[in-house]
């Protein structure tokens, strides 16, 4: 049965998103991602929320940006609400485990800042097992 992971990243984080799923898709999870899945017609929060509902997990790029993004706080919150098992990698920032907000403080991380996409993906697919 495939994993259904929902992917919550700054908008600028874009393209690391977009290269991570390319990868899990490779090792039979599908993602969700916000512009990908997300009509201009439907009204956001309670897509978010839906598509949070359908995943199995969540994963969380950290990252200077992500950090001061309210959609990424709004998510990381909506995903603890729903219990979903939340895998916060760190993708960008010197130090920004210390600025962690603190709802992802205390949980196991996936450093991928000098790590190889494919060692990356095998600490998720280990992570949400």
């Amino acid at each position: 049965m495939k994993q259904r992971v929902f992917v919550s990243y700054a908008g600028e984080d874009r393209p690391y998103a977009v290269r991570l799923l390319s990868q899990l898709g490779d090792l039979d999870l599908s993602g969700l991602m916000d512009q990908a899945d997300i009509s201009a017609n439907n009204y956001v929060m309670k897509t978010i929320r839906s598509k949070l509902g359908e995943s199995n997990a969540v994963l969380v790029l950290v990252s200077p940006r992500s950090i001061a993004s309210q959609w990424v706080d709004f998510e990381v919150g909506a995903s603890q609400a729903l219990g979903k098992r939340i895998v916060p990698i760190l993708i960008k920032g010197e130090n920004i485990e210390s600025q962690l907000p603190k709802a992802l403080q205390g949980m196991e991380l996936v450093d991928a800042r000098n790590a190889s996409l494919e060692d990356v993906v095998r600490k998720i697919r280990d992570s949400i097992a």
